[in-house]
């Protein structure tokens, strides 16, 4: 299969760092779909390149990024926080209006990323046509303790460092970002426009709480379309294709293609390990 070509770009924060950042975007693109992606994940994956292919068939661009101490970022993971991650999409927002002005915008967001969404969007309800949250970690605070032991846990709790340990770069966290995600509680928060929302959610995630996912789109009234069978990563047959099908739907018309078999890269924390 073709894969859409893409460019490499850093955003420069005033933070200290800068936002790596990959563009499916074309001049004559009538709207751009903003991927928000998931803890661990830079701002490449299989989903987001098979998303911007099916995105140009529309006439439509994709374009994604990295957060801080992900992927090729030059920030540390102590930069990792809920107010840099907000800020960052902000800075992202404003440089995308400024090279493509007048646009309109749409977000596809996983895990991590959903939860980031919610919160970009109950700051600038009016920011995207269309939101699309793939398994949105909407209690984000304990999926990160779930990803530790006991004795990690005491050792987190008690000031150490952790490294989470991704297959192609470490990710060193301290309780601040775990602090930063106790201050905004997405599960408890009525969206401004729940009628932008749609949620794609695996009924066997192994990760995020399918249950969780349900009682937040239930008592927001936003669409929820579950795949049945599907982990975190959707590796179940079927599974990245629904996931394709529903964003392609909701994005606007288009003629879909098979998905291709390759299964989804996407970084997943290992056992955490103490940093001295």
């Amino acid at each position: 299969m073709m894969m859409a070509l893409f460019t490499e770009n850093m955003i420069e924060t005033g933070r200290g760092y800068h936002i790596p950042a990959i563009s499916w975007v074309e001049d004559t693109d009538r709207e751009i779909l903003l991927c928000v992606r998931g803890f661990g994940g830079g701002a490449y994956s299989t989903v987001v390149e098979l998303i911007a292919q099916e995105m140009r068939k529309m006439g439509i661009g994709t374009f994604s990024f990295t957060w801080p101490g992900h992927g090729n970022s030059d920030a540390s993971g102590d930069m990792l926080t809920v107010e840099n991650c907000l800020a960052d999409m902000e800075d992202v927002m404003a440089y995308l209006k400024a090279l493509y002005p007048g646009r309109v915008f749409n977000c596809f967001a996983t895990s991590f990323g959903g939860y980031m969404a919610v919160l970009y969007h109950q700051q600038h309800p009016e920011a995207f046509r269309k939101i699309i949250l793939r398994s949105p970690a909407v209690r984000m605070a304990d999926v990160l303790l779930d990803f530790m032991n006991e004795d990690q846990k005491k050792d987190f709790f008690a000031g150490e460092k952790l490294d989470f340990g991704f297959a192609d770069h470490s990710l060193i966290l301290g309780k601040a970002y775990y602090e930063s995600l106790l201050k905004y509680p997405v599960y408890d928060m009525i969206v401004s426009r729940p009628d932008r929302f749609t949620i794609i959610q695996g009924d066997a995630d192994e990760i995020v709480s399918p249950a969780d996912v349900q009682a937040f789109a239930d008592k927001n009234g936003i669409t929820l379309r579950w795949v049945h069978g599907a982990d975190h990563q959707y590796t179940n047959p079927g599974g990245l294709q629904a996931v394709l099908d529903h964003t392609v739907k909701e994005t606007g018309d288009g003629s879909l293609s098979p998905v291709s078999t390759k299964k989804e890269t996407e970084n997943r924390p290992l056992s955490p390990n103490k940093c001295r």
